[in-house]
């Protein structure tokens, strides 16, 4: 495996450690909307001439059925799943948000089993079971000073950002990793877009307000912008939504999807040191027993998933083998 796959690596730790730091910076200035909503037009934007590119490649044209699932997967990951992840943020401590978050591939593992029918492994109920006592340490309900719907908010994330992992994991395999989150993330951009216009008519704003949907009601897309707040935006847009995706996918196609997930089993270790140096949040002993349950069961997928593809080589080597002993034997005979 190239050197180039684990510098690929490398970056995506450092810009997803840091997404949630970035994200707490623009807390106050800018709205919860606004700032998912520019996020993904900047990041869909920056990946689209490597869309373009990738399925050119691949000699795929986009039709109708691909761009309605677009529109949905859009809608379920960027629009629900993601706009929850920045109210979190403006809720909830960073470190906090953003570990709980990397269960998303645990919870990949259960909505997989669930809706399409996947076997469930007792070592997946393990990890499933370290993954949510982590979320429980980490939440510390009988101590917890931290609002409910903060809580709330942070666990229906990464449940809703797995449903949009289980449901695009065909669609990404036929266009490819950039092309699906591309097409998605400009799909739930307009989607949002459309939210926020309908959000600026009074009566609109006023039944979105009247049933707990008043942070799409007269969202201003240009408020709060200063030097710090555009260099956050673009950080957020460009670095994070677009080069971070970018080089995960990567990781992926030049080493694997477990090298390209350890980016989500290293940010449990560096965002709360970032937490703690640029935003001052302190960790405590549960916060810490958290980190430490959800490291295992991250820890115990890379290692039955390391442990399946030997068992997997190993089998296809033997086929081999056979094979070329087979051949051998009928040409000396």
């Amino acid at each position: 495996m190239s050197k180039i796959v684990f510098l690929y690596v490398f970056i995506d730790v450092l810009l997803f450690s840091s997404l949630e730091v970035a994200l707490k910076g623009l807390v106050g200035l800018q709205s919860a909307m606004q700032v998912n909503c520019t996020r993904f037009v900047i990041g869909g934007l920056f990946l689209l001439p490597l869309a373009l590119a990738e399925l050119r490649k691949r000699k795929i044209k986009l039709n109708k059925i691909h761009i309605r699932q677009f529109f949905l997967l859009g809608f379920v990951g960027t629009v629900f799943s993601l706009s929850m992840y920045q109210m979190a943020v403006e809720l909830v401590p960073a470190n906090v948000v953003g570990i709980i978050f990397c269960c998303n591939t645990i919870f990949v593992v259960a909505l997989a089993h669930i809706f399409m029918r996947t076997p469930l492994y007792s070592w997946q109920i393990v990890a499933l079971t370290l993954s949510s006592l982590g979320i429980v340490a980490l939440i510390d309900p009988f101590n917890t000073t931290l609002p409910a719907n903060g809580l709330i908010l942070s666990v229906a994330a990464p449940i809703a950002f797995a449903l949009y992992s289980v449901f695009g994991g065909t669609l990404a395999r036929e266009l490819g990793g950039i092309s699906f989150t591309c097409g998605s993330f400009l799909a739930g951009s307009l989607e949002m877009l459309f939210l926020i216009g309908l959000g600026q008519i009074d009566f609109v704003a006023g039944f979105f307000s009247s049933y707990g949907f008043g942070f799409l009601a007269h969202v201003n897309l240009f408020q709060g912008y200063n030097l710090t707040t555009f260099l956050l935006v673009l950080y957020v847009g460009i670095g994070v939504s677009g080069l971070g995706f970018v080089c995960y996918f990567l990781a992926q196609e030049h080493g694997s999807p477990l090298i390209a997930s350890l980016a989500f089993f290293f940010k449990p270790i560096l965002l709360p040191i970032l937490s703690f140096i640029v935003l001052g949040e302190r960790l405590n002993f549960m916060m810490v027993l958290g980190i430490v349950l959800i490291l295992g069961a991250s820890f115990l997928i890379i290692y039955k998933y390391l442990e399946h593809n030997k068992h997997l080589e190993a089998k296809f080597r033997k086929r081999l083998l056979k094979k070329h002993t087979d051949n051998l034997f009928s040409k000396l005979c």
